[in-house]
């Protein structure tokens, strides 16, 4: 068996592009997926022949010159991705009990085009503004230069998203609106730092983009370039196992009884489950007792809609719908009054510009809601099959519930909805690997900063982490998380020229 430079764990886009970047300077490079499609969160399904997403539904920062651009185009991939612009007057739709509020595209309009609901605030609007751009000029990585700065050592790990949106602006309803996309970040008034919301948000700002036909695409595209560039790809190869010599990995074990041996290791899985597979004595276990005590993010229940077709005309916006003003409080929901607040994604066919084919709802959600079935699983070769006639009961219940928060925010809505499957925090877990079916990872709290952001060297010297949990989650986010990865097998200031020599 042959002995790989780097052995990656896990397709995700963290792990494709971390692979990628390896391969690309000639190191012999492998990675292992349980599953049978690359691309994590990335992946795709059919349900009536429509293409529905799982977890990616816009991107952003993908005009020409732009940082994801950029990234995009150091892997290959960037021509041959079917990209369509959301509406630069409106990408994202903040839909509150007391109005419907637009994002446009591009920090100045962006600005204006609140500053025509909130007259007033102005030059609060300019100030926000202003703050994004600081926020996203501070971290090296992110626009490809080189340097490096830890995000605990920013001033905006310190603050919570909610007080800084409040230092710039005074009218209470514009505040509730400046944070009306925080479940893309799954955003807690007092414990999200401001650093998520500002890079989270910014990248939209400066482009939005749907993918024509799903986001697999990104997924199928750098696997492609990764095996260009002399990479393998394993999928149905689940670790179940790294063996160490007491102080470095030496091999992954696959399907409980293959070895899979390298020089160092990357682990694109949740820290969680990445430190279950080292033997115990090679980290104090107080260390690892202490992580798996972090809160994960939340998870999300989705309904997947197909439309009938001809029925519901193209949205070329992403709708963001609250039950009430106060949009900090959706996460803080009763079963009772569940959901609080959906996000609504529009996909339509290739070639038909008129009408909508899908819509996602996400939801947000607790693990405990579906606490009575932790304990069933579907997974690899047995994805299919039923939790049983109370689980189905209970989910029929919750589908129902958002369809009918979304007819409040679309009327007709419902009557040309042809047919719906759900997704549960269950799904996440089982298909995604990820702890408890949260969302984006490990939580970011401006309480615990050392805590909640990691660096990409672990305990072990030769095993290393990328993907969500580092930095920032989300496609760009993880995208510069790969980087940073990469950066630091690599040396990162070679890694940052080379990428801006080539792009």
């Amino acid at each position: 068996m042959p002995v790989y430079d780097a052995v990656i764990i896990g397709s995700g886009l963290g792990g494709l592009a971390t692979g990628y970047m390896l391969a690309r300077e000639g190191q012999r490079v492998i990675i292992l997926e349980k599953n049978r499609q690359a691309g994590g969160a990335l992946q795709i399904f059919s349900r009536d022949k429509a293409i529905i997403d799982t977890g990616v539904h816009y991107l952003g920062s993908l005009a020409p010159g732009e940082n994801l651009a950029r990234y995009f185009s150091y892997f290959g991939i960037y021509d041959k991705l079917k990209l369509e612009r959301l509406d630069e007057n409106c990408f994202d739709l903040v839909s509150l009990p007391s109005g419907d509020f637009p994002y446009a595209q591009g920090f100045d309009r962006f600005a204006d085009t609140l500053a025509s609901h909130f007259p007033k605030e102005k030059e609060g609007l300019r100030n926000y503004v202003n703050g994004l751009r600081e926020v996203t000029r501070a971290f090296p990585v992110y626009n490809i230069e080189p340097g490096l700065i830890n995000p605990i050592e920013n001033k905006w790990m310190q603050i919570s998203a909610k007080n800084w949106i409040e230092s710039f602006v005074q009218d209470p309803l514009l505040r509730q609106v400046l944070a009306g996309t925080h479940m893309l970040y799954e955003g807690r008034a007092e414990s999200t730092p401001a650093y998520v919301h500002a890079m989270t948000v910014a990248s939209y700002i400066q482009s939005a983009w749907r993918m024509v036909n799903g986001g697999g695409q990104i997924a199928k595209h750098l696997l492609d370039e990764f095996k260009a560039q002399g990479g393998e790809f394993r999928n149905y190869a689940e670790v179940t196992a790294l063996e160490t010599d007491g102080k470095n990995i030496t091999s992954a074990v696959i399907n409980g009884d293959e070895r899979i041996e390298g020089k160092l290791f990357v682990s694109n899985i949740h820290p969680f489950l990445m430190y279950d597979l080292i033997p115990e004595g090679v980290i104090r276990k107080g260390y690892v007792n202490r992580l798996k005590t972090l809160p994960n993010t939340m998870g999300t229940f989705t309904v997947h809609c197909v439309m009938k077709q001809g029925s519901l005309p193209y949205k070329n916006y992403n709708l963001y719908g609250f039950t009430s003003d106060h949009v900090w409080d959706a996460p803080q929901y009763n079963t009772s009054d569940w959901p609080r607040s959906f996000a609504a994604f529009f996909s339509r066919r290739a070639g038909d510009e008129q009408f909508t084919e899908c819509v996602n709802l996400m939801t947000l959600m607790r693990f405990e809601e579906i606490e009575p079935w932790a304990d069933t699983f579907r997974t690899y070769p047995h994805f299919a099959g039923s939790r049983g006639e109370a689980y189905e009961a209970w989910k029929q219940d919750k589908t129902e519930r958002v369809l009918h928060l979304a007819e409040s925010r679309m009327p007709g809505f419902r009557n040309a909805v042809q047919s719906v499957y759900a997704s549960t925090p269950l799904s996440y877990r089982d298909y995604l690997g990820s702890p408890q079916g949260s969302m984006y990872g490990i939580l970011k709290n401006v309480r615990t900063p050392y805590a909640s952001v990691f660096s990409p060297r672990t305990k072990v010297p030769n095993l290393y982490m990328t993907g969500q949990n580092l930095n920032v989650h989300g496609i760009v986010g993880v995208t510069v998380s790969a980087a940073v990865t990469a950066g630091e097998i690599l040396g990162n200031d070679y890694l940052m020229n080379k990428i801006k020599r080539e792009v």
